[in-house]
């Protein structure tokens, strides 16, 4: 009967550590993207990034100024997209 409870839980630990291993190997290429500042004004958003892949990547902004409609773009930002800014100006000058 202590075999089978000591096998049961090498099984266990081993199950574990396949499970913990690939889902490391999943979240690893998305751990690389970086936001590394952002940086607004009453006219612009400007979103910083940094250790993205050579291949673009789809990057959504949204931006909200209080109640107004929100604006939103999609970049495909790459290993030489340093930023990318967004206008704002069209809410921040509505009264």
């Amino acid at each position: 009967m202590r075999k089978s409870v000591a096998r049961r839980g090498i099984v266990f630990a081993v199950a574990s550590v396949i499970t913990a291993g690939g889902l490391a190997v999943v979240a690893a290429p998305a751990s690389a993207h970086d936001v590394t500042a952002i940086d607004a004004s009453c006219a612009f958003v400007t979103v910083h990034f940094a250790r993205f892949p050579t291949a673009g990547v789809p990057v959504t902004i949204v931006v909200q100024v209080a109640n107004k409609p929100a604006i939103t773009t999609v970049d495909s930002v790459d290993s030489s997209t340093a930023d990318e800014t967004v206008d704002i100006s069209s809410l921040t000058s509505q009264q």
